[in-house]
């Protein structure tokens, strides 16, 4: 059996998935790679700590579509127009 690391579907739904930047970090990440970029990474990063099923894309939390969104307090009454 593989190991699992990382959150599970529970904490990254509370918003446990975390990526720490010192403001300067942020910054000249945020100038080298614009901010499209750099969201559509840190969505890659966070996405891949889920289990597959959950996964999502940049895209998809664009369009309210991610497959977590379901499973949170937050979203899951909302249609995917009220999430975006």
């Amino acid at each position: 059996m593989a190991e699992e690391f990382g959150p599970n579907l529970g904490e990254a739904i509370q918003g446990d998935i975390r990526v720490q930047f010192t403001e300067d970090s942020f910054n000249e990440a945020l100038q080298k790679f614009g901010a499209e970029n750099l969201a559509s990474a840190l969505t890659q990063r966070a996405s891949a700590l889920l289990p597959t099923e959950y996964q999502f894309t940049y895209d998809d939390l664009k369009r309210g579509e991610a497959k977590f969104l379901d499973q949170s307090a937050e979203f899951r009454e909302m249609t995917k127009e009220q999430r975006q």
